[in-house]
């Protein structure tokens, strides 16, 4: 590429041009150049629009367009529209679309008086740069407030909850179908959409709806918080279909946490009751699909491989068996407040003493063998029995990268809700795995606390506090 001209070029360029034509009367700029409130960086598009006596000129004089540089490439979308077959008057308006080799880009109208005459106040994001004969009319200076994100009414709102909801059942039926392309479609142009919509109102609400969240969203990372951008990206996915599963998964998590927060913001009801049967659904059709394809459902676990949940009550006849988990995963680096090396008695003390009132100890067992815990601590204080602790999601070495913490994690949430609990909260340490888990799963990150946890090479790590409201 060339070296890239400046703004300072480009506009001497544009004006000049301009300026020694007799046929360009006057000369306004739209789009992103205009607007104080976007960041300027050298790709931004210059969109101009010369306002000229006659277009026919222009046009029979392909080469006119050669004095703005050499071009890369050029489309001209007023031509490509009338080649099809479309009515196009090319005597008002006309565009050039063009990419130089330097790397800047102009969008070039030109348009009779007339023309600007009833298009020129339309956009609020206008700039008069040149005007030889006073024909422009006054304009107030440029503001993006056209397109700021618009509040949704009621209506508005539910019928994006329910587009969201209904037409997951299409994406999760292209994948039981195997056709790759139509759910993927379906997703990008109905889920995609329904999510975006949403996020962009969570977005405008906490800016009293005075801001833009920019084309397809191209900003949704600068007004996202961390834990909701890291959301968001995973409901990107690759063509494979564990990972498109996934990807709905989180989508369906962040719409429904988004989704009731601008519901309690503006005074609407959250559809609950779709979203619930919808949910089910989508795992019905998942279950569906892997027992017609493990391909297309979720990844294939070992053939010998059967995981059981269920909670333990009695520590005395598991004691052995969680004693050794413990070390083991001590021993592996875990941070789970002990540090290695560590002695199977100490493990065995720390057993004996967890079930204490309040806490709910689950276990996962493999062929048999317990391959990871989890505990639920409901809290007991009158103040605080809305909430649950989720504790000690560990996995044995051998058994990870099998789905059992999610298992583990799943079931624990579903105990919550069933004790009506309706905020759950955690810490990890800062770097690990079990961030994007908890993340997958929608809980929110509330904070870091540095230097919280020593590690076993005496540096002291951050640790990461999340919630999810239920």
């Amino acid at each position: 590429m060339n070296k890239m001209r400046s703004e300072k070029e480009m506009f001497q360029l544009i004006l000049g041009v301009a300026e020694r034509d007799d046929r360009i009367r006057a000369v306004y700029m739209n789009g992103s150049r205009t607007n104080s409130t976007v960041s300027k960086d050298i790709f931004q598009d210059y969109d101009i629009v010369y306002v000229v006596t006659e277009t026919a000129s222009f046009i029979k004089d392909v080469d006119w367009i050669s004095h703005f540089g050499e071009l890369l490439m050029k489309q001209e979308p007023d031509k490509m529209d009338r080649s099809i077959g479309k009515d196009v008057d090319f005597d008002r308006n006309y565009g050039y679309l063009m990419l130089f080799k330097d790397g800047n880009r102009i969008d070039l109208h030109i348009q009779t008086k007339e023309f600007m005459i009833k298009t020129y106040l339309n956009d609020k994001l206008t700039v008069p740069l040149l005007d030889k004969d006073n024909c422009l009319p006054k304009i107030p200076p440029p503001t993006d407030s056209d397109y700021h994100v618009q509040k949704p009414s009621a209506e508005v709102y539910f019928a994006c909850c329910n587009e969201f909801w209904w037409c997951l059942q299409n994406v999760t039926k292209g994948i039981w179908r195997d056709e790759l392309p139509y759910a993927k479609r379906m997703y990008e142009d109905t889920t995609r959409v329904s999510l975006d919509k949403m996020v962009s109102w969570w977005i405008g609400m906490h800016h009293d709806f005075r801001l833009s969240t920019g084309k397809m969203g191209k900003y949704f990372k600068k007004y996202l918080p961390e834990h909701y951008w890291e959301m968001y990206k995973q409901t990107y996915s690759d063509g494979e279909y564990d990972n498109v599963w996934k990807s709905i998964s989180v989508s369906c998590e962040l719409f429904r946490t988004l989704g009731k927060q601008v519901a309690n913001s503006l005074s609407y009801s959250y559809p609950a009751e779709d979203d619930c049967n919808m949910t089910n659904y989508i795992k019905r059709v998942q279950v569906l699909t892997h027992e017609k394809s493990p391909t297309l459902g979720v990844k294939k676990k070992d053939d010998n491989t059967e995981v059981m949940i269920h909670q333990i009550t009695e520590i005395s006849e598991h004691l052995g068996e969680l004693a050794d988990l413990l070390v083991t995963v001590v021993d592996d680096g875990a941070s789970i407040n002990f540090l290695p090396p560590m002695e199977h008695e100490e493990a065995s003390s720390y057993w004996r003493n967890v079930l204490k009132p309040g806490v709910i100890l689950l276990v996962a067992n493999v062929n048999g063998q317990i391959a990871g815990t989890i505990q639920l601590h409901l809290e007991q204080k009158p103040n605080g029995i809305h909430r649950a602790e989720i504790a000690k999601l560990i996995t044995h070495p051998k058994y990870r990268r099998k789905g059992i913490a999610r298992s583990l994690l799943k079931k624990a949430v579903e105990l919550a809700k069933q004790n009506d609990r309706s905020l759950l909260i955690l810490d990890t340490r800062e770097g690990d795995h079990s961030n994007r888990l908890y993340q997958s799963f929608g809980f929110i990150r509330a904070g870091r606390l540095p230097y919280y946890a020593k590690s076993a090479d005496g540096e002291l790590e951050a640790t990461i506090l999340y919630y999810k409201e239920l």
